[in-house]
């Protein structure tokens, strides 16, 4: 069974078999992921992960019970890639409140964030989210809707690097305030899944 591990927190992390059930992850305030050359890098937030083979990765799933409150705070998918020159790019796909309404967030990193957003769908909530390698190794996130996949967004250049040999993929949270205290943010059923 795959180990996982927190990056960026001293929580224990939880055993593989209890996040196919309800599980947690907490921020403390002024954390994110974030990267705005020439001088924002952060990436001081806590990630639970498990670490593989980035050509065997397939797809990763979860949905997320969001309970944000303060601007900025997310929580979500994150895959991580490290270059050889110790660089790291990185997708991360989850909720995130922005102009005081939830919405659907993605944020790839190469060089700089990129960073898109959208409403979610009317009831869509718990919201549940995937990350999946398709045809022409392009990364596309869905939202997943009852028996609907709805594509958020693609990403064309995370397996493009063939020096790369490990990534680290599951799930983060985040609260870039220095306001509201930690923040938990509540998972539910990650899958991972590996050719």
């Amino acid at each position: 069974m795959a180990t996982f591990n927190f990056l960026n927190s001293t929580e224990a992390a939880p055993q593989p078999e209890s996040l196919s059930s309800t599980f947690t992850v907490s921020a403390h305030p002024s954390t994110d992921i974030w990267t705005n050359p020439p001088n924002t890098e952060r990436f001081n937030a806590p990630i639970l992960y498990r670490s593989l083979p980035l050509m065997a990765f397939q797809r990763a799933q979860v949905t997320i019970h969001g309970n944000l409150g303060q601007k900025y705070d997310q929580g979500g998918l994150m895959l991580v890639v490290k270059e050889e020159d110790g660089t790291r790019k990185w997708v991360k796909a989850g909720l995130e409140l922005v102009h005081d309404t939830l919405q659907l967030s993605t944020v790839s990193k190469d060089r700089g964030s990129d960073w898109s957003f959208q409403s979610m769908p009317p009831g869509c909530r718990p919201v549940t989210l995937e990350m999946i390698r398709e045809k022409g190794d392009r990364l596309w996130i869905y939202l997943l809707d009852g028996a609907r996949r709805i594509p958020q967004r693609e990403i064309t250049w995370i397996f493009q690097g063939k020096e790369i040999e490990e990534c680290l993929i599951g799930v983060y949270a985040a609260r870039p305030s220095q306001e509201g205290g930690d923040l938990t943010v509540e998972f539910e059923n990650l899958v991972i899944d590996t050719i």
